[in-house]
């Protein structure tokens, strides 16, 4: 009895992905693909009349009984609402049935007057801020495309329906031995679409509008991939649309995985894990991550893996949910030390949503992962910029010292934070290439008992001697929660301020955490970092007011 109940919630699972079972008014592939001219105007508006009326089998003409939930801008007639002059221009330009499909079917209640006006202003709207989007003022910008699910077609991003949300799907990207190029018309055959040999769009789709998806943003279809008629456009395309990918991410209503591969099923070996190809292992899905994660295609068995596999997946998967919730600069960048790109400034790319830039650096596939990172960290948020201030524990030997050099990101072990405080900014002036923090300042504080580092593990224990203003010392415990060496000595100390100490008088700073270095051309060249070893030892320092306040401080 069991055996049956599985073989038929395995039937079940097979037979929604290969038939559309909602109410939308999607319309079949073969209707899709029809050219407007051999319908006519006529022809057309019968079509629209009989979609938006009652459901289609998506793989035939034929018309099912049921009907559909029809929205309310389709409760009118579309042949009494689509004049001539919009319609003609479809038949000239032999463009078919489902690109009309997506551009009108939820517009043509418009007058026409009132859509013409309102496709160029969308248009031109959408122009501006894609060439706003290096303007450093610009960061939540949409994908260029998406995939119009109900039409079955790619179109470009101002010609969605404002009503309905977005959805995303991330997918492991097969060995190029094991993907296929299909040229398809779902994008005007503007690119071949490299998917697995496995795989079918149409299977896809249906799941997709299954699911309840309208919109879906999916990287081979609506991301200018190589080859194709438009291939001298890719690159340039590729400037503005590579950073925009963590958008569809962060911004879509739900996210479907599919974690074995486009379109296939979940099925996980223990080998599995350690290869490049594994979902956990690409740089790219970083970004993807999402709070809840639908798992699409079918299962490859009701057990779905081997149970010790089962409980490696869902611990990675944990383990990258939690480091969403926490937020940690030096949490994200430990786990894409760990991932793969096809280009090794991807991984940098791939952060820019994750880390909260405050714009979003061009993409250049050329660029050196340095000069990358550089752009990067100008465009971090600079609440996410003094994380590595005050938390990465040795002096960068890149182009800056108060933060690490990409090659020492990736290269070194970076100490666990956990579920992040926020501990003030590092700010920015762009004009002249300078980086500051402002917070608690300290002229002087003598170092010791942080400079050996012969035993591994645990925190090393020291202190911290400051003298008031009378000249008394006083004496602080302190620790390194890390294994680069402090030299017994005296340094200029930087304190952090967490972000409501930034909204409140500075006698409530707690002063627990500290950047040590000296000065360099009247600027802070950092060495190392530490801590107070408990929140009363950062309100005894408090209370003697020996640190100024609030001093704006210039990094080198």
């Amino acid at each position: 009895m069991v055996i049956l109940l599985l073989y038929m919630k395995r039937e079940k699972q097979l037979n929604d992905r290969k038939s559309y079972t909602g109410t939308k008014p999607a319309i079949s592939s073969a209707l899709a693909n029809t050219p407007c001219a051999e319908f006519g105007v006529g022809g057309i508006l019968e079509k629209f009349d009989a979609a938006l009326g009652a459901s289609y089998d998506l793989n035939t003409y034929k018309d099912h009984v049921q009907h559909f939930e029809v929205d309310r801008e389709f409760t009118s007639r579309p042949s009494s609402r689509l004049p001539h002059s919009i319609l003609e221009p479809y038949i000239e330009h032999n463009d078919d049935f489902g690109t009309a499909y997506a551009h009108l079917c939820r517009r043509y209640w418009r007058p026409i007057t009132d859509f013409k006006e309102y496709l160029h202003d969308s248009e031109e709207h959408d122009q501006h801020t894609r060439q706003s989007l290096f303007s450093k003022t610009f960061r939540t910008v949409p994908p260029r495309r998406v995939w119009d699910l109900r039409a079955n077609r790619v179109v470009e991003w101002y010609w969605r329906d404002l009503n309905k949300y977005l959805w995303a799907i991330s997918h492991a990207w097969m060995d190029v031995k094991e993907r296929t190029d299909v040229w398809t018309p779902i994008n005007g055959y503007q690119w071949p679409v490299p998917i697995p040999k496995d795989s079918n769009l149409d299977l896809i789709r249906i799941e997709m509008l299954n699911l309840g998806a309208d919109y879906v943003w999916l990287d081979v279809l609506c991301l200018r991939q190589p080859g194709g008629p438009g291939e001298h456009l890719r690159m340039e395309e590729w400037k503005d649309d590579v950073p925009t990918i963590g958008w569809a991410y962060r911004r879509a209503q739900k996210v479907v995985y599919y974690f074995s591969g486009l379109g296939r099923p979940l099925s996980f070996k223990p080998g599995d894990f350690e290869s490049d190809r594994c979902w956990f292992n690409r740089a790219w899905t970083l970004q993807e991550i999402t709070p809840i994660m639908i798992t699409g295609g079918e299962t490859a068995n009701n057990g779905m893996m081997e149970e010790v596999v089962q409980r490696r997946f869902n611990e990675q998967l944990q383990a990258l949910q939690k480091m969403q919730r926490n937020n940690s600069v030096l949490d994200i960048l430990s786990h894409m030390r760990d991932r793969v790109s096809t280009n090794p400034v991807d991984r940098i790319a791939g952060l820019a949503y994750l880390l909260d830039s405050t714009h979003l650096p061009t993409y250049d596939a050329e660029q050196s992962e340095e000069s990358a990172w550089v752009a990067f960290m100008n465009a971090m948020g600079p609440w996410s910029r003094v994380e590595l201030l005050f938390f990465h524990p040795e002096p960068g030997n890149g182009s800056k010292y108060w933060h690490p050099s990409w090659n020492q990101a990736m290269a070194n072990k970076l100490p666990f934070r956990g579920k992040v405080r926020r501990v003030g900014n590092v700010g920015r002036t762009e004009e002249t290439d300078s980086d500051w923090h402002e917070g608690p300042y300290i002229d002087s504080g003598y170092v010791q008992g942080l400079a050996d580092v012969s035993k591994e593990g645990g925190d090393r224990q020291g202190e911290l001697i400051i003298r008031d203003h009378t000249g008394e010392p006083h004496t602080f415990k302190i620790l390194a929660s890390h294994e680069y060496p402090i030299p017994d000595g005296s340094y200029v100390l930087l304190g952090a301020v967490t972000r409501c100490d930034l909204e409140l008088d500075f006698e409530y700073v707690d002063m627990i955490h500290w950047a040590a270095g000296h000065r360099q051309d009247d600027k802070f060249k950092k060495w190392s970092v530490f801590s107070m070893v408990n929140a009363e030892e950062g309100r005894r320092l408090r209370d003697l007011r020996i640190a100024k306040p609030r001093v704006r401080t210039f990094l080198c």
